[in-house]
């Protein structure tokens, strides 16, 4: 059934670092023989931290930037450059790919699982576009989900919390053969509304969320073969500021989200007669959106096939991959995507040779990652990574990547109005338009080097250093003003000229033209720490660090100027967090979290320090009892400003939830 709670404690830090991780080399590897910055959150630090979502999750890796927009709104990134839509950062759900072509990056509101389902949460922080393509630029995470055949029993967890929200979910498992094994599952969660900094907007945050599936694992004549299908519907409150230039305004308008979607796949893992290892993986996805007055709707088709061969020295891995994509949207001003509707396909092969130059203490690593689609064109995506084990409990690594991201037909195709301003007896809109024709995709080159230890078995720590050059970033360049067609000039002598307007007339606003381009460039270094010390045999601590510095070229262009200062402002200059792990009597356990966060100088959003706790208590074999708290010592705080698309800065609330879970 798994390491239970009071197990882990029993664990030693050697032990936890044996740890596999798969999502460096599509291998089974240990944790300390990555050649990365790998970490692995596991179903024991889930359950323990108190964790209700992911990303509350995700607070526990180093380097990895976890803000809270609202009630079920993140920001998620890696390594900086962090917004609602993380472009840089793939998301994995058992292999299954949750970037959105549409929108550059995973909807996290859309990825509400069982948590109690979930083995581990692999982090590779640093590129995995070598093995995953395009758009694992600053980092991957692979959320795995745990083998039916440890699922058998059935579970019933219900939570309520001080706000109004709660949830209730439920699992049954069977084993249906020799080998075969199914569980299936449903719940249902909603969240009240977060008050906003804001108070003269009205708050509309307020959430609901079903989902359910099955996973089906079994042995088919010696293959072990997955099937795995979920389906969701969410309902959400939002606020957006919509530009509207014809009343000149910027207001603030109560939105509803409304959210549907499913996937379902299957994967298959053997070995060949000549003793490879092959494994074939096949998914859907199917996502649809509304929100006001923008429609979205993607359907997505993937194949993906390994194998894996060991020759001598060499352990060789390489693949093959196509994914279709099928996107429709529904749009008016001030949201306008042109053309409506669009397909394409990308074809993609990659190659990872991990060659033993010393047995037991040397390695190099080598691979790249090709792909093609009429959108983006042909990409390269190589790596190179060496691995020194100097004695047993040290490792040193280090790696030189290239990656890229493609845009989204939401930064390619779409006409966007931004918030306008006042000049004069003029109220100027800006309009960011398609340049037309291809857009190259967004590259960066990444320099890293890794150092890991464990000097004695109550202790260990690991620190990761990195440099990253992006280029051909998209950025937006102000091209001039123009008169807005359709609207009544009026008769005013003297009056600017303004293009497309008559002589001697002024409009109740003019348009700033904007145009998408690919001229910026940005470098990101920094460092990331995490120790692990035993304290006592019921008592351990984690310690993680993260230090990072953004810096990007001026410009004299007012948009692109804009757009600089939100890239750089919207990413902390350190954070800091402290988890402690205590099993303080026989089915008692109780975790602190600390984390403290610096200021983002976007949205001005101040520095803060948040403590969340969790006390489990066992009544029983089948039932128990926990207490977690979120934002204890401080009522409340921002930790966000959201700007794509525009939301107002929301304060997260200090929260209590209680929850029951029964197993059987």
């Amino acid at each position: 059934m798994g390491t239970s709670l009071d197990e882990l404690l029993d664990l030693s830090l050697e032990e936890l670092s044996n740890y596999t991780l798969t999502t460096m080399a599509r291998k089974a590897q240990r944790v300390r023989d990555v050649a990365a910055a790998g970490y692995v959150i596991s179903r024991e630090d889930i359950l323990r931290s108190g964790a209700l979502s992911i990303p509350e999750a995700l607070r526990m890796v180093p380097g990895i930037e976890v803000a809270q927009l609202s009630g079920n709104r993140w920001a998620v990134s890696a390594r900086g450059l962090n917004e609602r839509f993380a472009n840089k950062l793939l998301v994995l759900i058992d292999g299954r790919n949750i970037y959105s072509p549409i929108f550059s990056g995973p909807l996290w509101e859309d990825q509400n699982l069982l948590m109690e389902d979930i083995e581990r949460i692999e982090v590779v922080r640093g590129p995995g576009a070598a093995l995953w393509g395009s758009n694992a630029v600053n980092g991957v995470i692979n959320i795995v989900t745990r083998n039916a055949r440890d699922t058998e029993e059935t579970l019933i967890s219900t939570r309520v919390d001080n706000h109004g929200g709660g949830r209730i979910a439920g699992r049954v498992g069977t084993q249906l053969g020799a080998s075969e094994y199914l569980r299936a599952y449903a719940l249902m969660q909603s969240g009240g509304a977060q008050p906003n900094a804001d108070p003269t907007i009205r708050d509309a945050s307020g959430w609901q969320a079903r989902r359910a599936g099955f996973r089906f694992d079994g042995l088919i004549d010696g293959a072990q073969l997955t099937v795995s299908g979920n389906v969701f519907a969410n309902r959400a409150g939002d606020i957006w500021q919509v530009p509207m230039p014809g009343s000149q305004q910027n207001p603030y308008l109560n939105l509803t989200e409304n959210s549907f979607g499913f996937d379902t796949g299957a994967r298959i893992t053997t070995r060949t007669a000549d003793d490879h290892e092959l494994s074939v993986q096949t998914y859907i996805n199917y996502n649809r959106m509304r929100t006001g007055e923008l429609q979205a709707e993607r359907t997505e088709l993937a194949v993906d096939a390994q194998l894996r061969t060991v020759l001598g020295p060499h352990d060789v891995i390489w693949g093959l991959d196509y994914r279709w994509l099928d996107d429709r949207f529904d749009t008016q001003m001030p949201f306008e995507v042109s053309p409506a509707s669009a397909d394409y396909g990308r074809l993609g092969a990659f190659v990872h040779d991990e060659i033993t130059l010393v047995p037991d203490a040397l390695k190099w690593i080598v691979g790249t990652k090709i792909e093609q689609d009429e959108r983006s064109g042909f990409n390269w995506q190589p790596n190179a990574r060496l691995i020194w084990t100097p004695a047993e409990h040290i490792t040193l690594w280090g790696a030189v990547s290239r990656a890229v991201r493609t845009l989204s037909r939401t930064e390619t195709d779409m006409t966007l109005a931004i918030e306008g301003v006042r000049s004069g007896a003029l109220w100027i809109q800006p309009l960011i338009r398609r340049e037309g024709g291809r857009i190259s995709p967004e590259k960066a080159t990444t320099y890293e080097l890794g150092f890991r230890q464990e000097p004695s078995a109550d202790f260990r720590y690991d620190i990761a250093f990195y440099h990253t050059r992006y280029h051909d970033l998209r950025t937006v360049h102000s091209e001039g003003y123009s008169c807005p067609a359709g609207v009544a000039a009026i008769p005013f002598p003297g009056a600017p000229a303004v293009p497309g307007c008559a002589p001697n007339t002024i409009t109740p606003y003019v348009l700033l033209e904007a145009h998408l381009h690919n001229q910026s460039i940005l470098e990101s270094t920094g460092i990331e720490a995490s120790a692990n010390w035993q304290v006592k045999p019921w008592w351990r601590m984690h310690l993680n660090y993260t230090n990072q510095r953004l810096e990007a070229p001026t410009t004299n262009d007012p948009i692109a100027r804009v757009e600089r200062e939100r890239v750089l402002g919207a990413s902390p200059r350190y954070q800091v967090g402290l988890r402690s792990s205590m099993n303080v009597a026989s089915g008692q356990k109780f975790d602190l979290l600390l984390r403290h966060v610096a200021k983002l100088r976007h949205g001005d959003i101040p520095a803060y320090t948040a403590v969340d706790a969790a006390y489990h208590v066992a009544v029983s074999e089948e039932l128990e009892l926990s207490v977690i708290g979120k934002n204890l010592f401080d009522d409340r705080h921002p930790e966000f400003k959201n700007s794509v698309p525009d939301t107002p800065t929301a304060e997260i609330e200090r929260s209590v939830h209680l929850i029951a879970t029964l197993c059987f």
